[in-house]
């Protein structure tokens, strides 16, 4: 089975899950960890995280999506990585409805990378494409 968690530090993940019910109607389970909205901090944090995995099967792909590299939220997932699980980070819309619209047969390791590399070529300054752009169409 697919699953697809996204790990943020306070609410953007939850952000994220409704963003991503709405535009893909995907069937696929969706989970939010959003960290750090109340007082107990790291500790219960692990707690969180090792909870939902608990609820999982090892042999289900899971695709953990997270904001920053070197955010404690996103180290939190470092211990569940393997060839079923896919810890990401700097998640950003095109990159996670792209994954979640993929078959869980495609989902491995070479993909997702194609699949990363595709959102950074969506990271545009408009104002400057927008005048490159605006003297080709005239």
């Amino acid at each position: 089975m697919k699953r697809y968690v996204f790990a943020t530090h306070h609410s953007m993940a939850s952000g994220l899950k409704d963003t991503m019910e709405f535009l893909t109607k995907s069937d696929d389970p969706i989970y939010d960890v959003s960290a750090y909205m109340n007082e107990a901090g790291d500790e219960d944090l692990a707690a969180v995280v090792a909870e939902l995995f608990s609820q999982f099967d090892s042999t289900d792909t899971v695709v953990v999506m997270t904001d920053l590299m070197s955010g404690s939220v996103n180290q939190k997932f470092f211990p569940y990585m393997n060839e079923h699980v896919f810890l990401l980070s700097g998640v950003n819309v095109p990159l996670a409805m792209q994954l979640l619209l993929t078959d869980e047969e495609e989902l491995t390791a070479d993909y997702i990378e194609e699949c990363v590399q595709e959102a950074r070529s969506q990271l545009l300054l408009l104002n400057t494409r927008q005048a490159d752009e605006g003297d080709e169409d005239e």
